[in-house]
């Protein structure tokens, strides 16, 4: 015995559905015309949504590849700092063994060559060399002048995003009554360590990311658990929104998901519940 073929519900449609995205004195032409721009602009917002997020986690992973490269970078300039100063302490007593041989033999040859004949001096040689030109003490001089000077970066004028939590004012329901607003944070201050090559990352997450590299807000149950992140692109401090479930706010302004926001001193970023303003150190 064959099994039957389990038939598909239809969705059902209400008469309101059909009159709102349904024109009945459409032709059939007209009809398909228009479903097909339809999907046709849904597809071009999906792809264009997926473009930035590519771009976006495609910036991230540079970043973080950067933080790690730094990282390992350290660890070996601190081993070969080490290994410098292990072979410095064991090469100490073979140098004064060596020295104090010499020394001995110094003596020895010294009173042996006192029987001897004073040796006959040499003529001495010009062994000083050429004075340089005034245009070459010029270019010197520059040069070390150009090479003493610091190399001027983002990452060195600034050094710490600084996140002000602002008091949140009550909220004043339909009947004029004013509900009272719970601000976890309110009074916080965070200062987060900034370098230009690396994303600080912000959510409710209690892992290291956020807890020691980032900024952690575990008690606002609005903000996701990887809400969004801080990063450098061209030369700017930025934050991303990461499509956090209740989004992400610049003065005021809906941050779209994957797009990079320059921020600038006394914007005011808001987080789920947290309203903060930004400053620099």
């Amino acid at each position: 015995m064959q099994p039957t073929a389990r038939k598909r519900k239809s969705p059902e449609i209400s008469e309101s559905d059909v009159s709102e995205h349904i024109d009945v004195s459409m032709t059939v032409k007209k009809f398909m015309d228009s479903q097909i721009n339809h999907f046709a602009a849904q597809i071009r917002d999906k792809a264009a949504s997926l473009t930035r997020k590519l771009k976006a986690d495609f910036e991230a992973h540079k970043l973080d590849y950067m933080e790690q490269l730094d990282i390992a970078k350290d660890l070996l300039l601190q081993e070969q700092a080490a290994a410098a100063a292990a072979v410095a302490a064991s090469a100490t007593p073979a140098v004064a063994a060596v020295g104090d041989s010499f020394s001995s033999s110094s003596s020895s040859s010294s009173s042996s060559s006192s029987t001897t004949s004073a040796p006959v001096p040499s003529a001495p040689t010009n062994t000083t060399s050429p004075l340089p030109t005034p245009a070459e003490s010029t270019a010197d001089a520059a040069h070390a002048e150009v090479s003493a000077q610091p190399e001027k970066s983002t990452s060195a004028k600034i050094t710490q995003i600084v996140l002000t939590v602002q008091d949140r004012p009550p909220l004043v329901a339909d009947g004029g009554v004013e509900e009272e607003v719970v601000n976890l944070y309110q009074g916080s201050i965070f200062k987060l360590a900034y370098t230009s090559r690396r994303r600080i990352m912000v959510g409710r997450s209690t892992g290291k990311k956020y807890t020691e590299r980032g900024l952690s807000l575990s008690q606002d149950g609005e903000v996701s658990t990887c809400h969004g992140d801080f990063r450098t692109q061209k030369g700017n401090i930025c934050f991303v929104n990461l499509e956090s479930t209740n989004g992400s706010r610049l003065n005021g302004e809906v941050l779209k998901p994957h797009e990079c926001y320059p921020i600038h001193e006394n914007d005011v970023l808001s987080l789920g519940a947290t309203k903060m303003v930004v400053s620099f150190l």
